[in-house]
């Protein structure tokens, strides 16, 4: 009979060999990024913030910006405030972008402007396999719920003392799967026209409306990555004449509802057909396969924010009676 002895080396050889192996798997698996990023600038007021983190968890911000000028005699004054807030989490992007200028003079010319900007992005991993088609391409289809609005006042041009108002705003969107290259430097220009304000006078854009299907090519037992980018941004700028009064414009790209993962609706193989036997992976705390929802938190605070409203009115209108 022949034995089989285990030198003491092999025996602390194998468990190292097999931790080594689980670091290095670990170490393959990515982990995804997500970013937010504000601008808002109101004439001497500009600010910005940049925020970087992992899908799991959510980014978060918001940038206020204003300015007041003008002479102590009240003969020219002007105003501007730009808001941007943004948050951005694996399968949820909120953006609004807000500017309102306003400006008045006696005597010559006058000006104010406002920009803000939100920016987020999110790339998220996933593995999708099916033991029976490990190693072929195949579709992840996925609905995006969009929602939200853009606004922007009449432009005008007065030819008897000059007084002008004009702005643009507009959301951008871009996503894996879509026929759009990624929102670079001049989003007009490389993602999908959500919507699109110009003066006040023309909207123009896809007009994304309820849900915009994405289709994610991947190979099945590898790591793929599915990625989202939401811009919105608004820019008004007037010109006050003398005694034309006073300019009064605002511009809000109001996307803060507002673009939703759908879950995943099929997986399809190489040649289009649904299957119905697959799983997926993805980083923790994410689960690609259910839709994104308004976390109950959120709608218990504002149950008790509007219960807390509500005693205020109560108390005073109580105490308006007694007086």
């Amino acid at each position: 009979m022949t034995h089989h002895v285990r030198s003491p080396l092999l025996r602390w050889l194998n468990p190292g060999l097999l931790a080594l192996c689980s670091l290095a798997a670990q170490a393959q698996t990515p982990t995804g990024q997500s970013q937010l990023w504000l601008n808002a600038a109101a004439y001497h007021d500009t600010q910005r913030q940049d925020l970087v983190g992992v899908p799991g968890t959510v980014l978060s911000g918001r940038l206020d910006a204003s300015d007041l000028t003008g002479a102590p005699d009240g003969s020219f004054g002007s105003m501007q405030f730009a808001t941007a807030i943004g948050e951005v989490s694996a399968t949820l992007i909120k953006l609004r972008s807000f500017g309102r200028a306003w400006a008045r003079t006696n005597t010559g010319y006058y000006g104010a402007n406002a920009l803000a900007d939100a920016n987020a992005q999110v790339t998220v991993p996933f593995l999708i396999d099916d033991p029976a088609l490990h190693g072929q391409r195949g579709t992840m289809v996925v609905p995006l719920l969009v929602s939200g609005d853009v606004v922007l006042d009449p432009g005008f041009y007065s030819s008897n003392n000059g007084s002008s108002a004009s702005g643009r705003a507009y959301v951008m969107l871009w996503g894996s799967g879509f026929g759009a290259l990624d929102c670079g430097s001049n989003g007009a220009n490389h993602c999908l026209d959500v919507a699109s304000n110009y003066a006040g006078t023309q909207t123009k854009g896809q007009g994304v409306s309820g849900v915009l299907e994405m289709r994610v090519p991947f190979v099945f037992g590898d790591w793929s990555q599915v990625s989202l980018q939401m811009w919105t941004h608004v820019a008004v700028s007037v010109t006050a004449g003398a005694g034309g009064g006073f300019i009064d414009y605002h511009g809000d790209a109001d996307f803060s509802h507002t673009l939703r993962w759908g879950g995943i609706s099929q997986v399809l193989d190489s040649s289009g057909q649904t299957l119905s036997q697959w799983s997926v992976q993805s980083v923790p705390g994410v689960d690609l396969r259910v839709a994104a929802v308004p976390e109950p938190g959120s709608w218990a605070l504002l149950g008790s924010g509007l219960l807390m409203l509500l005693g205020w009115r109560v108390r005073q209108r109580r105490q308006a009676a007694r007086a």
